[in-house]
């Protein structure tokens, strides 16, 4: 699920089940294919399929692949799960709902700020900039650090600002 989370790869990711990672003599990763027999296969892929229909918010379809293992009388399965548009929750038997992204190669729970940047960017929240203010009035403006502001993202040209009135209503 924080798969299809993800901020940093928007492509999505995978999970091998039946692999183990060692090292080599010289310290590099080695794979090593165990695999699984034939009903922990079907086991994994039930469950596994199972919790991400009945447990992630809106459900997610992991793609399955069988590949083969050292052993041929077992298969190494692999769950490919592509980013979404759509924001992910988890619900676990203890807790409420919750949501996970990828940080690096860690799977972390979104909270505070970072939950806020996945909502952001998956079109749950509004961004900041975006929200209204409500409680605003026109009172509330500075307009000389509107100016200021402005004149510095280069929307009102510098010689602007010694004007004392708009160049619209005085031209």
């Amino acid at each position: 699920m924080a798969f299809a989370n993800d901020l940093a790869n928007p492509g999505g990711g995978y999970v091998v089940c039946g692999a183990t990672e060692e090292r080599d003599e010289h310290g590099f990763a080695l794979l090593r294919r165990t695999g699984l027999d034939a009903d922990r296969v079907r086991e994994v892929q039930g469950r596994v399929l199972a919790r991400c229909r009945e447990r992630v918010s809106p459900p997610i379809a992991p793609l399955v692949n069988e590949l083969p293992a050292d052993d041929r009388a077992r298969r190494v399965l692999v769950f490919v799960q592509p980013a979404t548009s759509q924001a992910h929750s988890f619900r676990s038997d203890r807790e409420g709902a919750r949501y996970f992204v990828r940080v690096g190669s860690s799977t972390v729970e979104a909270r505070n700020g970072l939950l806020r940047d996945l909502l952001v960017r998956k079109g749950v929240l509004e961004p900041w900039d975006r929200r209204p203010c409500t409680t605003a009035t026109v009172q509330d403006l500075d307009l000389l650090a509107l100016r200021d502001a402005l004149a510095r993202m280069g929307v009102m040209p510098h010689n602007a600002r010694s004007r004392r009135c708009c160049p619209r209503t005085c031209s």
